[in-house]
């Protein structure tokens, strides 16, 4: 008999729908969201735009929106969220286990309560890590409490690595850890990209077939650092040309700075999940230069599903799971634009992009997979009865 599992989560993600199919192909699950997302919430998250995913985010699985009753509602803010419908949720349903995307909504925590209160196994999820910017005495603050708090969780899913470390850390138990990557729809990406000419995907756009396309994808905000694409690219030529898939408050900055350094720059502005497969076709290598904020950075998996090389920085959460130097991409310190450039400098006439296999891309991004995601939490839950 499957599993029961109840999924508490903060509103439809484009990452998390593909993982909660796989789980509903093997549990009876039922997920719950904190908040219906407007396209107002989207563009205070940083895309710089109003939008809704031009994706089905909310098919394939049984799910419920609980009504929010915050008197700030959004998912950005802690008491954004606040939904004590979950309480009597949680005692009427009987699951085996109950999973929060998280520590930081007031809804995950009144779900945690509730399971506590009724005995119901609370698993958490989550991708932080140890080296997002915090002061001294910040982290010092931190250590007791957030070791008392991963106390609440029968069990923790980690996505990679650094997450790993993370719970570590806080005093989680290897007992208690169960890798469930980040993960993209890899076969999507891959078929939506088999379908697409390279050389008619870049007339489009206006875009040379000889020239090496340097992608940065995402959010056009400051821990991104998008800027230093424009530093690295400083000198390399016509050969090379910048494009930019994405909006925030950075834009006109890069433009600008484009212009002085004199590098060739697109900024195509926000793109749907829809047309995402043919920017990543047009591109010869994806750049992530963040900073430790970006506690995972999911366009470099949806990169490798497209087999483009990925460059990101040391601080980025995936680069220790997802870039293999030399046969994935490669790493360099984050800041050091001079490496930055000397890594982009490789892919002059395509030489590297050959010698980066479609192979090995291949091979790295199927661990990373929303079936081994769900078959991570599967295994956690199928723990807690031994």
């Amino acid at each position: 008999m499957n599993k029961k599992l109840g999924i508490i989560t903060s509103h439809p993600i484009q990452y998390q729908a593909p993982i909660f199919r796989e789980l509903a192909k093997e549990t009876d699950l039922q997920v719950y969201f904190a908040h219906r997302a407007t396209s107002k919430d989207q563009a205070d998250e940083g895309f710089g735009v109003q939008f809704q995913w031009d994706q089905d985010l909310t098919s394939g699985y049984k799910h419920l929106f609980l009504n929010n009753e915050s008197r700030w509602p959004g998912f950005s803010r802690f008491f954004g969220c606040n939904t004590p419908q979950i309480k009597q949720i949680i005692r009427a349903e009987k699951f085996d286990a109950v999973l929060v995307m998280g520590w930081n909504l007031y809804s995950y925590w009144q779900t945690v309560i509730a399971c506590r209160l009724n005995n119901v196994p609370v698993m958490v999820r989550g991708d932080s890590h140890l080296g997002t910017p915090r002061g001294k005495l910040k982290k010092t603050l931190k250590r007791l409490p957030y070791y008392l708090m991963f106390r609440n969780f029968a069990r923790c899913l980690y996505v990679g690595k650094m997450s790993k470390q993370y719970y570590q850390h806080y005093g989680v138990r290897m007992s208690k850890l169960f890798f469930s990557p980040h993960a993209v729809d890899n076969d999507w990406f891959r078929q939506q990209v088999n379908t697409l000419d390279k050389s008619q995907v870049r007339f489009k756009y206006g875009i040379d077939k000889d020239v090496t396309v340097v992608l940065f994808a995402g959010k056009l905000v400051k821990k991104k650092r998008p800027q230093d694409v424009i530093h690295a690219m400083k000198g390399l030529g016509e050969r090379y040309i910048a494009v930019y898939a994405g909006a925030g408050e950075q834009s006109g900055e890069i433009a600008d700075l484009a212009s002085k350094l004199n590098v060739t720059c697109i900024i195509l502005g926000f793109i749907n999940q829809g047309e995402m497969p043919a920017v990543y076709c047009l591109a010869d290598i994806l750049v992530l230069p963040s900073d430790g904020r970006e506690t995972w950075g999911l366009v470099v998996n949806e990169a490798m599903a497209c087999s483009i090389p990925v460059v990101v920085s040391d601080a980025v959460g995936c680069a220790p799971d997802l870039v293999v130097p030399g046969q994935t991409g490669y790493v360099y310190t984050m800041g050091d634009v001079a490496r930055l450039r000397d890594i982009l400098c490789k892919f002059d006439n395509k030489i590297e992009t050959g010698r980066i296999s479609t192979a090995s891309i291949c091979s790295k991004i199927h661990g990373y997979s929303p079936q081994t995601a769900s078959q991570g939490i599967l295994r956690a839950i199928e723990s807690l009865s031994h």
